[in-house]
């Protein structure tokens, strides 16, 4: 009689207590389904942040400034929440995300770089402005076994904190826009994982 293959470990998803990130009032305690939305025509334009209703949460813009990017992170009514600056003269890529309309240093949030020069599969360590060492990352993404899915852990260890995949339908490709769907897991700040994902898709598509 054959012996049964054993079932998979759970997930483990979500915290235990909120991580205001960008700001306490993006933790819900629950989970969070969003949908991002851009153009493939127009990268530089908005791409609309819509809840599980359709409703238009936050936006995201984006701009080409010489050799390097510069993207930020609105609310529903157009006001800056985050602004992500690419690095220029690193050995690794990397972007610094900062609070409101500033670039400041004063006003750093995280730095996202690639942790290693030559990678295989491609993934992006996450450090707090506070985590001046570097020697831990405070978040890790890695990308899927299908080249398409994203996970968020928390540090190096197996907790995931969000997801985003790609979503591909008749009308998004009639339109011309790429389409990605996050899930973004209980007490985990929703605003933090959608302006990584526009950090993202700069890197992967650099990588």
């Amino acid at each position: 009689m054959a012996v049964p293959a054993p079932a998979p470990a759970p997930k483990i998803t979500g915290l235990e207590q909120p991580l205001p990130v960008v700001g306490p009032q993006f933790c819900m305690s629950y989970d969070v389904e969003l949908t991002v939305t851009e153009k493939i025509i127009c990268k530089d334009g908005d791409s609309a942040v819509t809840d599980a209703n359709g409703n238009v949460v936050l936006k995201l813009k984006g701009r080409l400034l010489g050799i390097h990017q510069k993207r930020w992170l609105c609310d529903a009514s157009g006001t800056t929440i985050v602004t992500m600056q690419q690095k220029i003269r690193s050995v690794h890529s990397r972007w610094n995300m900062y609070r409101g309309d500033s670039t400041s240093q004063s006003d750093l949030i995280c730095t996202i770089k690639t942790p290693n020069l030559i990678q295989i599969k491609p993934e992006f360590d996450v450090f707090f402005a506070s985590n001046t060492s570097e020697q831990h990352c405070d978040f890790k993404v890695k990308k899927g076994y299908n080249n398409q899915n994203m996970t968020f852990y928390l540090g190096n260890t197996d907790k995931v904190v969000a997801q985003i995949y790609v979503r591909e339908n008749m009308k998004t490709k009639m339109l011309q826009q790429d389409s990605y769907g996050l899930t973004i897991y209980t007490n985990m700040d929703y605003a933090f994982v959608v302006a990584m994902t526009s950090i993202l898709d700069s890197l992967y598509t650099e990588d």
